[in-house]
């Protein structure tokens, strides 16, 4: 079988949703979501539209890209925020040198992402990979953290990059 891992939780006035990232035996990661009213019981997305496997029983919120664009490889490790006009994502994909992209979604189910990585490691020098993300809405603004790799990956850095609430 596959596997689930690297959650990020979001709280709501309805309860909690909680993005994962799965991935099949074959390595295809992509990112799910699973609901909850408590944070004890939850229940994967299940789009009943699709009924064949590998999506019988639960569907991703966030696929990979379709070939040749920038994500085909991977959507994985999600850090979603609630924003004015609903959820923000960020998302790494596999590559060189780690893209980072961005979505955008008025429930948390249905998103739109960008056409382009939002960054990638080389955007601040001396960096060969991106580690762990995280996101937070913070007065009026995004604020990403970042773990940059440097080198051969046994150092690393954390940037901190601002940008307005969209």
């Amino acid at each position: 079988g596959g596997q689930v891992s690297i959650a990020d939780v979001v709280r709501t006035a309805d309860g909690y949703l909680l993005y994962y990232t799965g991935a099949s035996p074959a390595g295809l990661m992509q990112i799910g979501l699973a609901t909850s009213s408590d944070g004890r019981t939850w229940t994967k997305y299940d789009d009943p539209a699709t009924t064949a496997a590998p999506y019988a029983d639960s569907d991703p919120v966030v696929a990979n890209g379709s070939t040749g664009a920038w994500d085909s490889a991977a959507a994985f490790h999600a850090h979603v925020v609630a924003g004015p006009a609903g959820f923000l994502m960020l998302y790494k994909t596999l590559g060189t040198p780690t893209p980072v992209g961005f979505a955008s979604s008025p429930d948390g189910v249905h998103w739109q992402k960008a056409e382009a990585p939002l960054f990638a490691a080389d955007l601040l020098p001396g960096s060969s990979a991106i580690g762990s993300l995280s996101l937070l809405a913070h007065d009026g603004q995004l604020w990403l953290y970042s773990e940059q790799f440097r080198g051969s990956r046994n150092r690393t850095d954390i940037y901190l990059l601002q940008a307005p609430l969209p």
